[in-house]
């Protein structure tokens, strides 16, 4: 029997646990089974909730997000696909967006040429 592809040889670490929530809810659904919906909505607001203690503090908004998305849903079962999608847009668009900022803010600025450096660079040919 094949395993899940969440399940490795080795042991999963701290920072992996909360990846196989999230991708077990991203899969697809028919259009004659739009009611699982809010379910689905409702665990990837879990699996977002429990990043935020891993990650980043943000995660617990984007958690709190798709729990109102899915009280919000039975009431409107035609919109559902589209609500769902559009908010795991803005979910995955805002962490990239944290991660591009973080990736900046670590990398280091190059090393300022001295006024000395500068007048040699321009003088030699």
């Amino acid at each position: 029997m094949p395993l899940p592809p969440w399940v490795r040889s080795r042991a999963i670490r701290g920072s992996e646990r909360p990846f196989p929530t999230v991708r077990v809810v991203g899969a697809r659904v028919a259009a004659s089974q739009w009611w699982l919906y809010p379910y689905s909505t409702l665990l990837a607001g879990f699996g977002f909730f429990m990043m935020g203690s891993a990650y980043w503090g943000g995660c617990y908004v984007i958690g709190l997000a798709f729990w109102v998305l899915a009280t919000l849903m039975p009431g409107r079962f035609e919109i559902a696909p589209l609500a769902y999608a559009g908010l795991w847009c803005a979910a995955l668009g805002t962490i990239g967006c944290r991660l591009r900022v973080l990736g900046r803010a670590e990398s280091p600025a190059p090393p300022a040429a001295s006024p000395d450096e500068m007048t040699r660079s321009q003088s030699s040919p």
